[in-house]
């Protein structure tokens, strides 16, 4: 069971609620982060639990004329699965341990505890909050473990995060990575790294379609120095975060990604498969003053089409 955390109140405020102003005004919440990772995929909304992609193939089909029937080519087609993975969000309070303190305005005189301000509050303020927060951290490194029944999990082994589905792809050869060797700590050389990086992906394909390249925060503002380095402060400074040479690829930096040294772009969609995508929390009691709630969906990350996709070729193991 969880419990509220209010030691340090009573410890200055006193054990004790005694009416005044207060309000949720001067409850300061930490700055929960967004799902900013997931803005890179589009959502599919799925009732399935595995998202059965289909990769059509083909071979060359041209040949000189002759007047004999002389067929070449083929088509082949690929099974490419998205695994989803079930999440959860479980919690319960007791709204009576914040009766006797400051927090005594969150509470009132209704003995149905689900309807105390308290509650609203902490759905709404803290758990969804946290939650997508939660998901934001892992959704680039976590691996999947099954839970041990009855033990709480972490978020690090909800689900596999973006990283285990690269690595996936690498080891299926449905990927070959991109050399770029250790990224260099100086911000020039490293911008060098990164258009190595570009070209070389095929020049059919990163001509004709906008891509982000994906890094971590910091390499992406060690981009951005380099940029300013390299191109000698020329290069418009609003433009710093795209390649010089190929404009219609842009280089971003993502939190989720945090001490990672893996890059990664693609031509094709990157795809967030969830099944019951919804925001509702479920809210219930284990007895009359103990408040659960709780809140589910599935998730899985995955690449429409590998073959249009690129990395390098650090931690794909």
């Amino acid at each position: 069971m969880s419990a509220i955390n209010i030691t340090a109140l009573l410890a200055q405020y006193g054990e004790f609620y005694k009416k005044g102003s207060q309000s949720t005004r001067d409850l300061y919440r930490k700055l929960y982060k967004d799902a900013e990772f997931d803005s890179l995929f589009t959502m599919l909304p799925t009732e399935d639990t595995v998202i059965r992609n289909v990769q059509v193939t083909s071979n060359p089909v041209l040949q000189a004329f002759q007047k004999q029937f002389t067929p070449a080519g083929g088509m082949g087609f690929l099974p490419q699965p998205i695994d989803l993975f079930q999440i959860k969000a479980d919690d319960d309070v007791y709204p009576d341990e914040i009766e006797k303190s400051y927090l005594g305005f969150l509470a009132n005189s209704n003995l149905d505890r689900e309807q105390w301000p308290l509650v609203r509050y902490w759905i709404e303020e803290v758990l969804f909050k946290q939650f997508i927060e939660d998901i934001d951290n892992e959704a680039f490194k976590a691996v999947f473990v099954a839970p041990t029944a009855g033990t709480a999990g972490t978020p690090a082994q909800s689900m596999n995060g973006f990283k285990k589905v690269i690595q996936n792809l690498v080891a299926g050869g449905h990927t070959t990575p991109i050399a770029t060797g250790a990224l260099n700590a100086t911000p020039a050389t490293f911008v060098g790294q990164i258009e190595a990086f570009v070209e070389g992906i095929p020049a059919h394909i990163r001509s004709r379609f906008s891509m982000t390249i994906a890094m971590s925060d910091v390499l992406a503002n060690r981009f951005r120095k380099g940029m300013r380095e390299k191109y000698n402060m020329n290069y418009p400074q609003t433009e710093l975060n795209k390649l010089i040479d190929f404009p219609n690829i842009t280089v971003k930096g993502f939190n989720a990604m945090a001490g990672s040294n893996k890059i990664f772009t693609s031509a094709s969609p990157l795809i967030l498969g969830m099944k019951r995508p919804t925001e509702l929390v479920q809210i219930g009691k284990k007895d009359l003053r103990l408040i659960q709630a709780s809140t589910d969906h599935w998730r899985g990350y995955g690449v429409a089409d590998p073959r249009y996709f690129y990395t390098n070729d650090l931690e794909n193991t």
